[in-house]
């Protein structure tokens, strides 16, 4: 099957490319993001979050929830200490800790997925909560091999939208360019 959804390769992300999701340490604010804007994900590629489920949790929430690390009404909600997401469409995800004061404190992370072949998502105008590519820090590059592995079955969740993607695309290209 051809076409921009179609699963060519999937692999799984260790968030962070760490052995654990939680707080960032040494002033590292922008440990989660920077790695996002640092690595491609793809329909069909999966994201896993490690973390002890007596002390973390991970949330998918929407982008205005994600601005403000509003942890009040999640999409979705997982405790068990081994939470994989697997995308499923292309569009952005916006995730954080469900632990009150951890998104505040940078445990949080915004990702743009493209599709399987690696096509930029096209902007879709009754959608307002994708973020540019140049929210996430820069343009995706390629991913160190030993933050993935191949994906099994995993759980599906929605992307938040789809806004803003070419202007992000644009700004990355002369980022890139100059």
């Amino acid at each position: 099957m051809q076409g921009n959804n179609a699963v060519t390769s999937a692999y799984e992300f260790k968030v962070g490319g760490l052995d654990a999701w939680a707080l960032p340490t040494g002033g590292r604010t922008d440990l989660y993001q920077e790695w996002a804007a640092n690595t491609t994900f793809k329909v069909g590629d999966s994201l896993s979050f490690l973390y002890p489920p007596s002390q973390d949790s991970v949330i998918q929430v929407t982008k205005a929830a994600y601005i403000r690390c509003d942890i009040s009404n999640p999409i979705a909600k997982f405790q068990d200490g081994n939470t994989v997401f697997k995308f499923q469409q292309w569009g952005s995800y916006y995730f954080t800790s469900g632990v009150p004061g951890h998104c505040e404190k940078s445990e949080k992370l915004a990702v743009l997925v493209l599709g399987a072949n690696g096509a930029i998502p096209p902007q879709d105008s009754a959608s307002a909560s994708a973020p540019a590519l140049g929210e996430f820090g820069g343009s995706p590059a390629n991913s160190p091999a030993n933050s993935f592995k191949p994906t099994s079955s995993t759980p599906t969740l929605q992307p938040a939208g789809y806004h803003g993607i070419m202007v992000g695309l644009a700004f990355g290209l002369l980022v890139l360019l100059f």
